[in-house]
């Protein structure tokens, strides 16, 4: 059995693969799949400007956003499946969950530079864009409508868990029974290993004092965790992360991490 791994930095983190086959070749030829897959949702929802260009007309999440209060938008199947799981979750946890959080994390300054505490009246301002229901979305024709103007979508919370389920069924597909994903707190156990054992994933301490503080066994599951170390920055001493709560604007201050 032999074993192929790879890593590239996509969709702003680091996504490490392994996978177990017979045949290098093909293990290498599955590794290039499994990162197409990841590389082409990045393509489809990347909203922010590299090198000082907008990214590619061909970006779903740009045209979008571009497009608020004005017109629908043709959108790939990929957008459009990302969306109605959205409208699910956002249901489902009443608008805890909200892709619209995008003007909000703009002004927080997350995904850009000029991270910074906005005052609350702006904060104010910036919820009146945030309202799930107000994305529109058909399948005949495929299309998408940010029905309010300056709306705008941030995927963050849906592209990359949706991206390693695209990247496993590229493994599936080139026959790997065995491999594990790390999308940068996204983990997916494909199968166990190859002497039936199942995977080991560590759960870190948000805190780092105790290392490792669980570790989870799985097989064809995925375990993602979430926490205020990952992306974050302080002032006068507060620390302020990227977890916003759609309700206030602000961060959610309840937990420090969450493993689903």
């Amino acid at each position: 059995m032999q074993e192929v791994s790879g890593e590239k930095f996509i969709m702003d983190t680091l996504i490490q693969i392994t996978v177990l086959c017979e045949d290098q070749d093909k293990g290498q030829k599955a590794l290039e799949a499994a990162f197409g897959a990841f590389e082409r949702i990045q393509s489809l929802t990347d909203r922010f400007q590299k090198n000082g260009q907008t990214t590619s007309a061909s970006n779903d999440v740009v045209q979008i956003n571009e497009n608020a209060g004005i017109q629908p938008v043709p959108a790939s199947p990929d957008t459009i499946n990302m969306l109605e799981r959205s409208y699910y979750f956002a249901g489902l946890t009443g608008g805890a969950f909200d892709v619209t959080i995008g003007p909000v994390m703009d002004l927080w300054g997350f995904g850009k530079n000029e991270q910074h505490v906005p005052a609350d009246g702006e904060i104010n301002k910036a919820l009146s864009l945030v309202d799930y229901k107000k994305v529109q979305v058909d399948r005949n024709p495929m299309t998408v409508f940010l029905t309010k103007p300056e709306m705008s979508l941030d995927l963050g919370g849906v592209a990359k868990g949706y991206a390693t389920d695209e990247a496993v069924k590229a493994l599936r597909g080139a026959d790997i029974q065995h491999a594990i994903i790390n999308a940068g707190g996204n983990v997916y156990a494909l199968g166990d290993k190859p002497d039936g054992s199942p995977w080991r994933v560590g759960v870190q301490d948000p805190r780092g004092d105790k290392g490792i503080i669980a570790i989870l066994f799985l097989k064809d599951k995925a375990a993602v965790t979430s926490g205020d170390y990952q992306r974050y920055f302080e002032q006068d001493g507060v620390r302020y992360h990227h977890i916003i709560d759609p309700s206030t604007g602000k961060q959610a201050r309840d937990v420090m991490q969450t493993t689903v």
